[in-house]
């Protein structure tokens, strides 16, 4: 597993800011840039500075990003924001009904940041959807699992994770977005 810190988020307003998904989309460039300013998020997210700042406040109010530092660019000077933690997690274990509602609607977020990544990348030539170097791909699988399977599952799920995590290149011509949801059939009878 990699040295990575780990912040866990216990609280339904940190929790609340992640509904966007624009901050979910800042904080997954965040991770891969590492300390950045606005300006280079920016450019990486194909949007104009002014249209960050209000939600960098909102992160930084949260208590997910800081201020690391300022850098010279010219003759001014700008701020540099990094993320709390590289690894950012929700806590599992809360039960509170306002912060399980954050986390909905946060996993909400997430999933229209993807549905969008994904519509966009259909589009795109670079798209590969077979073979070997096939880079995109969408599934999904209705299976009944006894708790040892699910213990299966979740080992190689955590396993995944750390694989992702492991082979992370900053080097890499491309970066990619793995989305994984789980959930229980709860609208299914069986």
């Amino acid at each position: 597993m990699s040295n990575r810190r780990v912040h866990v988020i216990r609280r339904a307003e940190q929790v609340e800011v992640l509904t966007s998904p624009l901050r979910h989309q800042i904080v997954a460039t965040m991770e891969l840039l590492g300390p950045v300013p606005v300006r280079v998020l920016a450019e990486h997210l194909g949007r104009e500075p002014e249209a960050l700042y209000y939600h960098i406040r909102k992160l930084v109010a949260a208590g997910l990003v800081y201020e690391a530092g300022r850098r010279s660019v010219g003759q001014r000077s700008e701020a540099v924001f990094s993320l709390i933690a590289r690894d950012i997690r929700v806590d599992t274990e809360s039960r509170a009904p306002k912060f399980l509602e954050m986390v909905a609607r946060s996993a909400s977020a997430l999933l229209r940041l993807t549905e969008r990544a994904y519509l966009a990348a259909v589009r795109d030539p670079i798209a590969v959807r077979g073979g070997k170097r096939r880079n995109l791909a969408i599934r999904r699988y209705h299976v009944r699992l006894t708790d040892k399977s699910l213990a299966e599952l979740n080992r190689r799920l955590d396993e995944l994770g750390a694989f992702l995590v492991e082979h992370d290149d900053p080097e890499a011509d491309r970066a990619y977005a793995v989305t994984l949801a789980q959930s229980p059939d709860v609208d299914q009878t069986d």
